[in-house]
């Protein structure tokens, strides 16, 4: 799908800019489906950041960024990233 969007609209911006929003794309769909597989697989880890997740969202605010709210999920992010790489090292 990517490639049939990049194709399209590359008539309109510069090649460059689709290619970028194309990989951007695959990388994102790649790290998610890891990270489906990795919680499917660890229903620990899985219920372990869904309390983590709950206990900030319920405080009436979506977490930020700039501020270290949820140390599980980041950790859980990090091995993912370590764990299942978008490229070959």
């Amino acid at each position: 799908m990517s490639s049939r969007l990049v194709a399209h609209s590359c008539q309109r911006k510069g090649k460059s800019e689709w290619s970028m929003c194309s990989v951007a794309a695959d990388v994102l769909t790649a790290m998610l489906t890891a990270l489906l597989l990795a919680l499917l697989a660890n229903p620990e880890a899985q219920r372990n950041a869904q309390a983590e997740i709950d206990k900030v969202v319920v405080s009436g605010h979506l977490p930020d960024f700039g501020e270290e709210t949820m140390p599980y999920v980041s950790v859980l992010v990090e091995e993912l990233i370590r764990w299942w790489t978008v490229t070959p090292l």
